[in-house]
């Protein structure tokens, strides 16, 4: 079972690695922005799995605590947008 599980792993891995390739191909290869708000969002959904693994939570209970997680953050910077908005 150890051979199938590494495949899956591997084939999650990339699949995460390709939507966020393809997020970021679409903002600088189409329009030419650089834009990096993609890999900040996976960087703190990353972090936050390595946190919530670490204290052995649930597979959903996890996942749920990422979306909370990134909401605030998109919250938060949603709310800055409106502060300097010209």
């Amino acid at each position: 079972m150890g051979v199938v599980n590494l495949l899956i792993y591997f084939a999650t891995m990339m699949g995460i690695y390709a939507i966020l390739a393809l997020g970021l191909n679409f903002h600088y290869g189409s329009s030419g922005l650089v834009n990096f708000g993609h890999v900040g969002f996976f960087a703190v959904g990353a972090y936050t799995s390595a946190l919530v693994t670490m204290l052995g939570a649930p597979f959903l209970v996890g996942i749920l605590i990422i979306l909370v997680v990134l909401f605030m953050r998109g919250g938060l910077i949603k709310e800055k947008k409106k502060v300097y908005k010209v």
